[in-house]
């Protein structure tokens, strides 16, 4: 695992030219990455399940349900249980705690792209102890005592704000729906161009929905790429910016957008996607505000709330 794995993972996501909320801004386009550490146990849980635990320096503890294009993420704050060690309870759906052993074997670890500043250290070992963890209605289930781990750790860096729009355009539009009514959801829309994606998956479809249950911060994504026929304009010419998406699996149905001259926007339709052990989560309707950008230029709703609060809401660190 690298470092700016870790980071996505921790809900530092870099969407548009957000800055961390855990790191101290050095300069207007910098900001200071504090020296630390994380364990990761890579697991496999019942039903065909890819489960992934963290344990960070501060003590959040990330169980990462992963499956076809469906990924679920479960963070919480526990306590020190030694060097690289920790202990938690995801309130209901288990428990982690353990103590990481080395076994002697290190590696380099190189710094972000976007950073300035030497690399770390890759530690391999075993955690030994008890990672216990049971997804809503039982989708799976895992119960460890002792797995194989890994400890990457890092120094103090300087490093750079992520941008957006630097380099060639690779996209030809782009579809943001955003639900401000909790629990809060982001279904995003990309059509690329030609030359950067192959013909069957030039449009990717994604969609966050974050929220808490007591004192566990949960993400729920889901992602998904098709042709181009994913994404059919009604009448380009006339009303470039009325559409019909239909997203392949893991997403189900179909939402049309349209803008009126009036400039009223409509995103109606059936669709939604399905996690297992909880209920559908409908991503278009009336609580949605849109927003669409073409080459020609960009169309948006008013909105109170910024879209990138979703994303990191279900990682949210306990303070």
């Amino acid at each position: 695992m690298t470092l700016w794995r870790f980071l996505r993972v921790a809900g530092v996501v870099f969407v548009g030219s957000m800055v961390p909320a855990s790191f101290a801004a050095a300069a207007p386009k910098h900001y200071i990455a504090s020296s630390g550490h994380v364990t990761e146990v890579q697991l496999r849980g019942s039903n065909g399940y890819q489960l992934q635990v963290f344990a960070d320096y501060r003590h959040v503890v990330t169980v990462v349900a992963r499956r076809g294009g469906l990924m679920t993420e479960y963070s919480v704050r526990g306590t020190e249980n030694g060097k690289y060690g920790v202990k938690a309870r995801l309130s209901g759906l288990g428990s982690v705690q353990f103590r990481f052993v080395p076994n002697g074997r290190q590696h380099r670890a190189t710094a972000p792209p976007w950073c300035e500043g030497p690399g770390g250290w890759l530690l391999e070992g075993v955690v030994r102890g008890r990672i216990r963890f049971t997804g809503e209605d039982g989708y799976t289930q895992v119960a460890v005592k002792r797995a194989k781990a890994e400890v990457e750790t890092w120094p103090r860096r300087r490093c750079r704000v992520l941008e957006p729009g630097r380099g060639p355009r690779k996209w030809t539009a782009s579809f943001e729906a955003f639900r401000e009514v909790p629990p809060n959801v982001l279904f995003l829309v990309k059509r690329y161009a030609k030359r950067f994606r192959p013909s069957s998956r030039r449009v990717v479809f994604q969609m966050y929905a974050g929220f808490s249950r007591g004192p566990v911060h949960i993400l729920r994504t889901a992602s998904a790429a098709a042709s181009v026929s994913s994404l059919v304009f009604l009448d380009p010419k006339s009303a470039p910016e009325n559409f019909t998406v239909a997203p392949p699996p893991p997403f189900s149905g179909t939402a049309t957008f349209q803008r009126t001259p009036e400039s009223v926007f409509a995103w109606e339709g059936d669709l939604s996607v399905q996690f297992p052990g909880v209920a559908p989560i409908a991503l278009a309707g009336p609580a949605f505000h849109a927003s669409f950008c073409a080459l020609r230029g960009c169309v948006s709703q008013s909105s109170s709330i910024s879209s990138d609060a979703v994303i990191t809401s279900g990682a949210k660190r306990a303070r």
